[in-house]
């Protein structure tokens, strides 16, 4: 039995090449490898109702910019609660007002410019949530030289800000920097910001079940902001899962097992047998009652092919898996293949109310660089077409095990073809427990200001660095909107996680080492 346990996020844990792999190891000296099951809403690319610039709309064919139709003057109509996708009247020194290709919903949508407007200056009125939508109170939160908190229901405001500017936050010790933004209502989605929580739940099968050769039986827990995985469980004694959720002390569990065979020659799904589900009533550090599953059926489920094609990146080993998704957030691997063809085709259950599944494909290696593209809500017997894996960023200053590093030094790298909008670039202290993520546009930097001074580089100190993709967003602005940027993948991209689910892919570099000066 190995038992894929949902992660800690309170405490930023080390889960990046170098440091994901030694986490990987200890978890699997124990029989587990992690994952983590919750909530997210994420948009390939920029997010309806983002900016329009001088002639157009919006330079990313989407709506109107924080309700204007344009800058320099551009028409852009529209009602106060959707942009709209035709043409508008220039009312200043263009000619004509700009088109969106989607139509901007709620704040985002607005009416025309009106002509020689000044620079869009004034309060931000921002909100801070976490990878699971849930609000961050109580956080740290810096523009210019200003310093606010986060009220209980994830809201600041901070007054007098220029048209660009960046944002710093501390939370839980953790710093995070958003930069070049522009918009006056951001929502700004971190990885975490709740106490983390676990317990233990024993689990059992009702008799009449033995498990036999070329047969696979997995449980799966889950709660609104965690959970759990457990693989290769037998029938012949008692086991444990141990969900793990952020938040409150008190929450609601359920469980999910999964009984099937497979081909002996191919590893692959042949024949689904049984599946059971259970609720159960958890609480941080509690035990919770005995699980007893039913899965004893004789009436095999029918189950129909799930097929398409990959493509690589051309770099690395190629892995594909397929998930089966429940509306309670839980998350079952039935499929995880090293393919040697492009084309692929994996059977499905069907029958299985409240479940859908996600096809992923990844090409690389846990040390990074790394590349992984997902097909989310795919039903049995249903053909995804075909699926691109992104080539992730290259990481080229300062090289690997560079010394001497300090606040001034330049940081750099290149973008691949198919990432060339925004980035998350990740500082990692390989001493103690501290993280800097830096969300940008920009491929060369200098370590920038947190919270006055609340992350800096350590003397003589190593650590780690690489840059993660999220997406196709291509400003900043695109990655604030309600509905936040995290890919579900990300930090545990062994299993997706989230109630809500939307396509996209993730990416990261190789990680490189640098020391800083003594």
């Amino acid at each position: 039995m190995s038992q894929v346990v949902g992660k800690k996020m309170a405490a930023p844990r080390v889960v990046r090449p170098s440091s994901r792999f030694t986490s990987l190891i200890v978890l699997l000296g124990l029989g587990a490898c992690t994952s983590v099951l919750g909530i997210e809403d994420l948009h390939d690319g920029p997010r309806p109702g983002a900016g329009g610039d001088d002639t157009t709309a919006g330079t990313t064919t989407t709506g109107g910019k924080s309700n204007a139709g344009g800058k320099n003057g551009n028409g852009g109509s529209g009602n106060p609660n959707a942009g709209s996708p035709e043409p508008g009247a220039g009312a200043g020194n263009e000619p004509s007002g700009g088109t969106g290709a989607e139509a901007g919903t709620g704040n985002d949508g607005g009416t025309g410019g009106s002509g020689d407007n000044p620079p869009l200056t004034g309060p931000v009125h921002g909100k801070l949530i976490d990878r699971w939508g849930k609000v961050i109170a109580n956080a740290t939160v810096q523009i210019g030289a200003e310093q606010v908190s986060s009220d209980d229901k994830g809201l600041f405001t901070v007054d007098d800000v220029g048209e660009s500017y960046d944002v710093s936050m501390l939370v839980d010790g953790t710093g995070w920097v958003f930069q070049g933004l522009t918009l006056r209502n951001p929502t700004l989605q971190i990885y975490s910001g709740s106490p983390s929580r676990y317990t233990y739940v024993d689990c059992d099968f009702k008799p009449g079940t033995a498990k036999v050769a070329n047969e696979e039986l997995t449980v799966a827990m889950s709660t609104p902001t965690g959970g759990v995985e457990t693989t290769d469980v037998g029938t012949d004694a008692k086991f444990y899962v141990r969900p793990q959720w952020e938040g409150s002390a008190n929450t609601t569990g359920t469980a999910h097992a999964l009984y099937w065979t497979v081909n002996p020659a191919t590893k692959l799904p042949a024949v689904y047998k049984a599946y059971d589900t259970k609720t159960q009533a958890l609480a941080d550090g509690i035990d919770g009652s005995l699980i007893t599953f039913d899965i004893g059926s004789t009436t095999p489920f029918t189950a129909k092919a799930i097929t398409g094609t990959v493509t690589p990146y051309g770099e690395g080993s190629r892995t594909n898996s397929v998930f089966m998704r429940f509306s309670s957030g839980a998350s079952i691997q039935i499929v995880d293949h090293e393919p040697t063809l492009d084309a692929f085709s994996y059977l499905a259950p069907e029958q299985i109310s409240n479940a859908s599944f996600t096809v992923a494909a990844w090409e690389g290696s846990y040390y990074g660089p790394l590349g992984l593209v997902h097909r989310n809500g795919v039903s049995p017997g249903e053909g995804v077409g075909a699926l691109d894996i992104p080539a992730p960023p290259t990481v080229l200053t300062p090289p690997n095990s560079a010394t001497n590093v300090d606040d001034a030094t330049n940081f750099s790298f290149k973008a691949s073809p198919d990432n060339a909008g925004t980035f998350l670039v990740v500082l990692n202290n390989l001493d103690e427990i501290q993280r800097l993520y830096i969300v940008t546009t920009q491929k060369k930097f200098t370590v920038p200001n947190v919270v006055d001074g609340a992350f800096v580089l350590a003397q003589g100190t190593e650590y780690e660095w690489w840059v993660e993709t999220h997406g196709s967003f291509a400003t900043v602005d695109a990655m604030a909107g309600p509905t936040g940027w995290v890919d579900e993948f990300s930090e545990e991209y062994i299993t997706p996680v989230g109630l809500e689910q939307d396509s996209g892919t993730y990416t990261y570099s190789a990680a490189y080492t640098f020391t800083t000066k003594p």
